[in-house]
């Protein structure tokens, strides 16, 4: 961590993807902008360029991303989705901060939960702190993500761990939303606009018995379907104007 305190389908599958949204929702870090860049009132905007699929339910409008528990060694654990803002973008020694905005929820298998289960996430941030978030606690929690370097950039990881009251967590999929915010190098005055919430869906297969394609079907419940640009659906139009041709040619 570098505070101091210190990652072409045919026409015709192309316009398969919408009936499946959640397999674009892919993996990745949260990639972040300043604009404009440097300027102590510059607005935070997460996935700048729109590559990553929006929810329709639970919480609409919210960007999606995607983690999996399993890494580093411990399999209910995980540092992703990372948090990348290129050089340039913010004032250098602020810090990159987040707030929890809202309980977790859990997929019961047919809907997104709020209740009914005792898993609960804590996030370790860079300072160590921990903060635990379940289906009762940690609205409005905040912790430490990382100073931004001498270029003005950032991109560093936090840790995420699964856990249970009762014991060990139950495979599944959890849903935490989130927001990011800037401070000065004293930690106590706000900088920046804040970015809009977000949403991480963690997926949890220790014992086997929640696997992708479930895991999957759960984050397809929340994406909305990806609009193709026009000239994806006239491509898609033509080949398949084609296939009856020659269906029609074949009779």
């Amino acid at each position: 961590m570098s505070i101091d305190l210190k990652k072409i389908a045919p026409a015709a599958a192309l316009s398969l993807s919408l009936a499946a949204p959640g397999v674009l929702a892919a993996h990745a870090d949260i990639e972040v902008e300043i604009t404009p860049s440097q300027d102590p009132g510059g607005v935070m905007v997460v996935d700048p360029h729109d590559e990553i699929p929006v929810t329709t339910m639970v919480r609409p409008g919210r960007k999606l991303f995607e983690a999996e528990f399993g890494e580093l060694g411990n399999p209910y654990g995980t540092d992703d989705p990372g948090f990348d803002i290129p050089d340039g973008n913010g004032i250098p020694g602020s810090v990159l901060a987040y707030e929890v905005m809202g309980t977790l929820l859990k997929w019961d298998g047919l809907a997104w939960a709020s209740s009914g289960f005792d898993e609960y996430l804590e996030l370790t941030d860079v300072l160590a702190a921990t903060v635990p978030v379940s289906s009762t606690m940690g609205t409005g929690s905040t912790g430490i993500i990382d100073a931004f370097d001498a270029g003005g950039g950032i991109h560093t990881h936090i840790d995420f761990e699964i856990a249970s009251t009762s014991g060990t967590p139950e495979d599944g999929a959890y849903l935490l939303e989130l927001k990011l915010f800037g401070l000065d190098d004293t930690l106590t005055n706000p900088l920046y606009t804040p970015t809009d919430p977000f949403l991480i869906a963690f997926h949890l297969n220790e014992g086997g018995s929640f696997g992708e394609i479930a895991f999957e079907g759960a984050v397809d419940a929340l994406v909305a379907p990806i609009p193709l640009p026009a000239a994806a659906w006239l491509l898609g139009s033509a080949v398949f104007a084609l296939g009856a041709r020659g269906r029609r040619r074949a009779a």
